[in-house]
């Protein structure tokens, strides 16, 4: 007789596609992806991840156009893109990539991941998305 499946949570099972999609060995990548997600909820407390373009992305959740990074799987690392990766300090120069914005750490096993380097700057882009207050002044201490 016919056995259904233990259903999976749908996030779960578009994670597992943005992997196998890639053609990547599921184990050592998997860890790296599941630190980075640890990591990413640890230090962006109320972001919104979602997966788009076979890619698990942050953004805030109250404003659809404050995106912060995203983690792709690739054959034989991970990747962890910042949208504005380039307003980062970065002095362990971990951060790849020439574009005006965009910068991205290629990451191959979770001990990497848990680099403290790799959570400041997810801590400094969490920082950067935040909106800024009406009563606070700019850079020239003007309302």
């Amino acid at each position: 007789m016919f056995q259904a499946a233990a259903r999976q949570p749908l996030f779960s099972f578009r994670m597992d596609l943005c992997i196998s999609a890639q053609g990547v060995k599921m184990d050592p990548i998997r860890e790296v992806i599941e630190t980075l997600r640890e990591i990413a909820k640890a230090n962006m407390p109320g972001a919104h991840e979602f997966v788009y373009h076979d890619a698990i992305n942050y953004k805030l959740h109250e404003a659809s156009n404050r995106w912060i990074c995203y983690i792709t799987a690739h054959k034989n690392y991970v990747r962890l893109e910042f949208y504005f990766g380039a307003n980062l300090s970065d002095p362990q120069k971990l951060l790849q990539g020439t574009g005006r914005r965009m910068r991205h750490v290629k990451i191959k096993t979770a001990e990497e991941a848990r680099a403290d380097e790799v959570a400041e700057l997810i801590r400094q882009a969490w920082a950067e998305a935040q909106p800024i207050p009406a009563d606070s002044p700019n850079e020239n201490g003007l309302f």
